[in-house]
């Protein structure tokens, strides 16, 4: 009997896509300069302000306004302009260390998200006066809005047919899918 592998630790697993995201957080992964409202603050709203909006604030830190996000936390400026090396949102959204790393529960964000945010920050963290607040999430902890609806059931499919028979006259035995000297050259640990 088999035994069968146990899954990694969650703590595991958030490192190992942490650390295959390292290729992606090499400067210069974004050429084209970001948009605020297109790029970073759908990012802002799924991911900080649960924590740091405007119904909970954790560590004196809100991201869901201009002032209040440049200003910071408890900890003093969480963002850097042009220095994303040396900003605190950043070292914690691409942290290794489960204890540092934001969010700190749900999945982690993904190299694409990490190198979006980096990007924003080295371009200057552009954040224009003009934007509104970042909408609150929705949920359990926001009852003033309502939960999205379900969605759509998927459309009905055809069922699967047999497909017809591909049998041949022949009997000979069917060719092996890769030459001898290939499967000799594999061995099973």
């Amino acid at each position: 009997m088999a035994l069968m592998p146990r899954p990694p630790a969650p703590w595991i697993r958030r490192a190992a896509l942490t650390a295959a995201a390292a290729a992606l957080l090499l400067p210069g992964a974004t050429a084209a300069p970001l948009d605020f409202s297109r790029d970073i603050q759908p990012l802002l709203a799924a991911h900080c302000l649960k924590c740091h909006g405007p119904e909970k604030q954790k560590g004196g830190l809100r991201l869901d306004h201009r002032a209040a996000a440049f200003s910071g936390g408890d900890d003093g400026p969480v963002i850097a302009p042009a220095q994303s090396h040396a900003s605190p949102l950043f070292q914690r959204i691409s942290s290794l260390d489960p204890d540092e790393i934001m969010p700190p529960q749900g999945d982690p964000l993904s190299p694409t998200q990490i190198a979006l945010l980096r990007d924003w920050i080295d371009q200057g963290a552009p954040w224009p006066d003009d934007a509104p607040p970042l909408p609150a999430p929705t949920g359990p902890s926001n009852p003033s809005r309502p939960p999205p609806s379900p969605p759509a059931p998927f459309p009905p499919s055809t069922p699967l047919s047999r497909p017809a028979s591909t049998k041949t006259a022949s009997t000979s035995p069917p060719r092996p899918i890769a030459p001898p000297s290939f499967a000799a050259s594999l061995s099973i640990c």
